[in-house]
């Protein structure tokens, strides 16, 4: 279960290979949501 894509977010922020699957289409949409939203922001150096 992949819920609210959490997981799937800090393993895109980290740069990780990650699968998540879900049921429900709407945490799908929302788990898509919150990924796209790290891969498109520009990462800031540090």
């Amino acid at each position: 279960m992949s819920g609210s894509g959490t997981t799937c977010r800090v393993a895109a922020e980290m740069e990780r290979k990650f699968i998540g699957i879900d049921i429900s289409p709407e945490y799908c949409e929302l788990a898509r949501k919150r990924i796209n939203n790290v891969i498109i922001q520009p990462r800031l150096a540090i």
